[in-house]
């Protein structure tokens, strides 16, 4: 989830938690408050939630570059499994070394504050990575421990290109034209 998302599900089970206050507290800690289960006080106030989340991260990510974050971020939005988060975290780290837009579709996303599909690669953000090579400026996501040990350790495959069909099934490609084709083939009606 984005903090903001977080706050919506504390303000629904807190007493006394502001989500207004939650969102400011965490203007700078977008990826850093780590997605666990939590036993929290019914009481406890944004302030105390975010010490709780962030000191979690800390102790189970440990330090950790922001480069490999923001990638994890996007590695925990775009990878449906296990399987398929290392191989998509190589893939985008491949883009990024060859300097191609990483064309993430969960960026726009971000952007749009949503989780809607994408219809807009032009929409004008720096968090579009349609139109920004690069990483985005900030993670778009609080990345779990797999998204993580995927940024950290990413498969070295041939592939270039990915996709996911509706029901979640991912398909690779090394070239341009096996995407296409697979986007054809599997999100085509």
């Amino acid at each position: 989830w984005r903090r903001e998302q977080i706050a919506t599900r504390l303000a629904a089970n807190l007493t006394d938690f502001n989500s207004q206050e939650f969102i400011r507290l965490t203007a700078t800690l977008e990826g850093r408050l780590f997605p666990d289960t939590y036993l929290i006080p019914i009481s406890a106030t944004a302030s105390a939630v975010v010490q709780i989340m962030a000191s979690n991260f800390m102790s189970k990510v440990g330090p950790i570059d922001d480069q490999s974050l923001i990638l994890a971020s996007l590695v925990e939005r775009e990878a449906n499994s296990a399987t398929d988060r290392p191989i998509i975290a190589g893939i985008l780290w491949k883009r990024l070394k060859a300097g191609w837009p990483l064309q993430v579709d969960a960026t726009l996303q971000y952007a749009h504050g949503d989780w809607s599909p994408v219809t807009d690669t032009r929409y004008p953000s720096t968090y579009n990575t349609y139109i920004h090579s690069g990483l985005p400026p900030t993670p778009i996501a609080n990345p779990g421990l797999a998204a993580i040990n995927a940024a950290k350790s990413p498969e070295t495959t041939p592939y270039w290109f990915y996709l996911h069909t509706p029901d979640g099934s991912a398909y690779y490609a090394k070239t341009v034209e096996e995407h296409n084709s697979n986007i054809d083939k599997y999100l085509r009606p």
